[in-house]
């Protein structure tokens, strides 16, 4: 949360017996919570005795937050692509079949822990009793429950499972 900068603006020590720590120096600035000025006493005060001022006062030079620029991190070298007059090797693509659920790239584990009400405590106690979705689909509540899901997860865990 941002803090906005207080400022006594009177000649005067500034007290707030109601608000703990909240005392203020002849023109001392403090850095408070938004909500501070909402306060009752800040606000009755506000404008004839406290200030919101900027960051820098009138009397401090402008703060130079970077006075020289980052040097930039070295480049990568270009990569250098064969030119259309050479001959290039064929790329070999995968014989096999991949599966077409949407869990293709994942492994099983990462997909129960994708299912609600399963988690990182409870996903191996998962995947000993029931090693595919379509047997998760299957499960009754009650044995889900035993395994750690949550009463209030079992059927849409079920349901999950089953699409």
């Amino acid at each position: 949360m941002k803090r906005v900068p207080l400022k006594n603006i009177t000649s005067e020590r500034l007290l707030f017996p109601d608000i703990r720590d909240f005392d203020f120096d002849v023109d001392e600035i403090k850095r408070v919570q938004p909500a501070m000025l909402e306060h009752p006493s800040v606000k009755r005060r506000m404008g004839t005795a406290l200030k919101v001022v900027s960051e820098q006062t009138e009397d401090e030079a402008p703060k130079v937050v970077n006075p020289t620029a980052p040097e930039s991190p070295p480049s990568k070298p270009a990569v250098e692509l064969p030119l259309a007059d050479e001959p290039t090797a064929a790329v070999e693509e995968p014989t096999g079949s991949e599966p077409e659920d949407e869990t293709a790239g994942d492994t099983l584990r990462e997909a129960f822990l994708e299912g609600p009400g399963i988690t990182d405590s409870n996903v191996d106690a998962i995947m000993a009793e029931y090693p595919t979705l379509e047997a998760l689909a299957g499960a009754t509540k009650a044995d889900l429950v035993d395994l750690g899901v949550a009463k209030s997860f079992a059927k849409k865990l079920r349901s999950w499972a089953s699409k």
